[in-house]
């Protein structure tokens, strides 16, 4: 395949996963920024004419948008013929509606952004709302990390075990993980989020005593959910418990928070994200390099 993948700096290592795994060349940039933070890109590169592929995320800091946005503006400008946008983590995917009143709709200003600057196509992993696929109007492929993570759970000694969903929001996502297990039911939790931001769990929908629980979410940020689950779960009498998430966010402490969680066993997330500092080895990190590379590989 003679594509090009140029990428950001957001994950770069997952970009070069993926074009080893495709037999992609990466395309020689730099991104930069001024000593005043303006963002600078220098392509080096003829893409004249070349149907090209770019990675990166929008996950804070806000300037990770901005070298998206000019990084597809960049090869557009320079005669790409197509921009294929690969974005493991779509940030801002959960402000999909106004659902109060003065309210913005982030999702909507992102995805205009990117489509505006040039992508041609748009690629993500597990948009954490459906709803917000309506902002697009180039092709856009929703992949699901949950089959992979699935796998992964598959391969620990896992007895008579259930899938547990922290919210009632999550019903779908749980159920999807159950059936790539086989595991037939799924428990749901239903819960409140008080004023200052902590949990209250005032309901779980069925029995865990003496089984192996799977608590399964889109996206760890501050941990909060994850962590009073498992300590409700664990009071009902689960045995071993797992949290299993897509994207492991970068701020908030949320992966500490798990890590530091005696309830929890062990952790799966993806790769999605890279973190700031080394996992703990209670965290096991399963790449989506292979999703991205059956995507692209179908796209030719």
């Amino acid at each position: 395949m003679s594509y090009l993948l140029f990428s950001t700096n957001t994950n770069s290592s997952l970009a070069n996963a993926i074009a080893h795994i495709v037999g992609m060349r990466m395309g020689r940039c730099v991104v930069s920024e001024y000593p005043n933070r303006e963002v600078h890109i220098q392509v080096y590169e003829s893409v004249e004419g070349k149907d090209v592929f770019v990675l990166g995320s929008t996950f804070s800091p806000a300037e990770n948008i901005l070298h998206l946005a000019i990084m597809i503006d960049t090869l557009k400008l320079h005669g790409a013929k197509s921009v294929s946008v690969l974005i493991p983590f779509f940030a801002y995917g959960r402000s999909d509606r106004v659902d109060k009143p003065g309210a913005s709709v982030s999702g909507q200003v992102i995805a205009d952004i990117i489509q505006e600057c040039g992508a041609t196509r748009i690629m993500t992993i597990n948009i954490h709302s459906a709803f917000a696929e309506q902002f697009f109007i180039v092709p856009f492929i929703n992949m699901s990390a949950l089959t992979l993570l699935a796998d992964a759970v598959r391969r620990v000694k896992i007895h008579n075990p259930i899938v547990v969903s922290p919210d009632e929001g999550g019903v779908r996502r749980a159920r999807e993980f159950a059936l790539a297990l086989g595991i037939p039911d799924v428990v749901t939790i239903s819960k409140e989020r008080t004023d200052s931001g902590k949990v209250k769990i005032y309901a779980v929908s069925g029995e865990v005593k003496a089984r192996d629980v799977i608590i399964v979410d889109d996206i760890v940020e501050t941990g909060e959910t994850m962590v009073c689950a498992a300590k409700r779960l664990k009071q009902m009498g689960a045995k071993n418990i797992y949290a299993v998430a897509v994207h492991a966010g970068r701020e908030g402490g949320g992966m500490q928070k798990l890590v530091r969680a005696r309830e929890l066993k062990k952790i799966f997330v993806t790769d999605t994200i890279p973190p700031k500092r080394p996992f703990s080895k209670k965290i096991s990190v399963i790449s989506v390099a292979r999703l991205f590379g059956e995507a692209v590989q179908r796209s030719d």
